[in-house]
């Protein structure tokens, strides 16, 4: 069985949500019309000081400690009497799927 792991993020682990975030972004397009920035990216509004914010806490989700997604905590909330609101999150497919031996 794979190992899950939610591991605060560092601030040196900022680029790599912002770079996950263009996965995020993949999947929201199913139901937003997302345009892509010149540079072939999502334009997506900068994302570091949200990140850095102290109302702001984000995560990596790690399985068999490889990085699989991500989920960012904050206190935008939008529902009566709750206190932290998923800001935004996303994973991929399990990468322990890729490490395992097919038998013939």
């Amino acid at each position: 069985m794979p190992q899950i792991e939610l591991k605060q993020a560092e601030k040196t682990d900022h680029q790599l949500i912002v770079n996950l975030m263009q996965f995020y972004n993949y999947d929201f397009g199913e139901w937003i019309p997302l345009s892509f920035a010149d540079d072939g990216f999502f334009a997506i509004r900068p994302k570091l000081d949200y990140l850095a914010s102290s109302t702001t806490i984000p995560f990596l989700i790690l399985v068999d400690a490889q990085i699989a997604g991500f989920v960012i905590v904050d206190v935008e909330v939008h529902a009566t009497g709750a206190q932290f609101n998923i800001g935004c999150a996303t994973a991929g497919r399990c990468p322990c799927r890729r490490t395992r031996s097919r038998s013939a």
